[in-house]
């Protein structure tokens, strides 16, 4: 009889121990990997001010440049005037694709199309972060003059 109950006692911590290592272990490493990562990318980026979009009169974009990705000839260009390069692009079609959803009217559109290209070179590189391989920054534009034309109204 007690050979039986020490059976069933070594049966249970089995399946406990294989329960540990099939199922817990796993889900465990991976939520470690997880939070490493999340750790690791977020010591990159300052957590204030890492948004992109449009507040206020603000138009914040975020932009990289991987080393590896620089296949047309440009590797010893300056990484600041790449970075500012690829938000001004950036900025370009945000703008256009905020003035297709929320501008109304021909006139207030064309006038809005107008100012894009002005309001993308005055591009200011509000953060920038470089390691071996990749380069990143957000990229501040004014956009209240382009809010006010296109009917809304900027905050200061």
């Amino acid at each position: 009889m007690s050979t039986s109950l020490k059976f069933k006692s070594d049966l249970s911590w089995c399946s406990i121990i294989f329960f540990i290592m099939t199922k817990l272990l796993p889900s465990c490493m991976l939520t470690a990997s997880l939070i490493i990562t999340m750790i690791a990318c977020a010591s990159r980026v300052p957590q204030e001010g890492s948004w992109e979009g449009i507040e206020n009169s603000l138009l914040r974009v975020y932009v990289y440049y991987e080393y590896t990705d620089d296949f047309d000839g440009r590797t010893d260009s300056d990484p600041r005037e790449l970075l500012l390069g690829y938000g001004r692009t950036r900025a370009e079609v945000l703008l256009m694709s905020y003035m297709r959803m929320h501008v109304a009217g021909i006139g207030r559109t064309i006038a809005c199309q107008q100012m894009i290209p002005e309001i993308a070179a005055r591009g200011t590189i509000r953060h920038l972060a470089c390691d071996t391989g990749r380069c990143a920054a957000y990229i501040d534009f004014d956009v209240r003059d382009f809010l006010e034309a296109a009917g809304f109204s900027a905050q200061r």
